[in-house]
């Protein structure tokens, strides 16, 4: 979860290359043109009427997705893969190495090629959202782009519990306060909708090892707490990585007590120091 800064690509001013490419799209150009400035005007929303299209005029719109032909000057979205993203901007999980189409192009396919419609995903979620944000969907997702301002008021973190030792790691949470009931719905559908649990507890149990083998090398809890907890949630927040599952874990860390973190690593803490 976290806004994008967008490639300004002429998207409309492309569109006779495209259909120069694709003559069968021809007749659909100016529909095509129209529903695309309606879809920056609503925000990306699934409230925008699919256009009416034919069999062929679909296979074309995602022919044209699939193969990126240069001759109709969609080379361009092979570089969304080399995003530099160290997690999902859907989910927070690690990595974004697909492509996600906001409005599914089994629903939309005359925005499969519009780059705002466009965003790096991680596989796992962009399988489990599948059409989920499809035409008339009662809750949208959020939105990379047009929802920069709501996604930068969502701090994650994890909930943590410690007990004997056995960390338990409940679901992603966020602070509610200043949000709108509208807005508490809509991240809520995201993250339900997006986070794969079985990823997510792995992650969170990788985090949790890599903690504890750190904390070998400190005394106390007040050193360990400072140069690793602390020095880690720094970093994501420097990186500008904010709600990716890292960050939300050093945050949940955060909101512990000593003591309770003591419990996770008293065992371990300081059996190595000078290592």
């Amino acid at each position: 979860m976290r806004s994008l800064h967008y490639k300004k690509i002429a998207d409309r001013s492309m569109l006779p290359a495209i259909t120069g490419h694709y003559v069968i799209l021809q007749p659909i150009e100016l529909d095509i043109k129209n529903a695309y400035r309606r879809y920056v005007r609503t925000k990306g929303l699934p409230i925008t009427q699919p256009i009416n299209t034919c069999d062929e005029q679909k296979k074309a719109l995602v022919s044209a997705y699939e193969n990126r032909p240069k001759a109709a000057s969609l080379e361009w979205i092979d570089l969304i893969n080399y995003n530099g993203l160290d997690s999902c901007p859907f989910c927070g999980g690690d990595g974004a190495r697909t492509i996600e189409h906001y409005l599914p192009k089994a629903c939309y396919p005359e925005f499969s090629v519009f780059s705002l419609n466009l965003m790096p995903s991680c596989g796992g979620c962009n399988t489990k959202r599948n059409n989920i944000n499809e035409y008339g969907a009662p809750i949208a997702l959020l939105h990379p782009y047009f929802d920069k301002a709501l996604l930068s008021r969502v701090s994650l973190y994890v909930s943590i519990k410690a007990e004997h030792g056995v960390p338990e790691f409940g679901a992603l949470l966020y602070d509610q306060s200043g949000l709108t009931e509208d807005e508490i719905c809509r991240v809520d559908h995201h993250i339900d909708s997006s986070v794969d649990e079985i990823a997510y507890f792995n992650k969170c149990q990788a985090l949790f090892s890599d903690v504890r083998r750190r904390a070998r090398r400190w005394p106390t809890i007040v050193e360990f707490r400072r140069e690793v907890v602390l020095y880690e949630f720094h970093l994501c927040q420097e990186s500008g990585d904010y709600n990716s599952w890292r960050y939300a874990f050093y945050h949940g860390l955060t909101k512990l007590k000593d003591e309770d973190i003591n419990v996770l690593v008293v065992d371990v803490l300081g059996t190595q120091v000078g290592w």
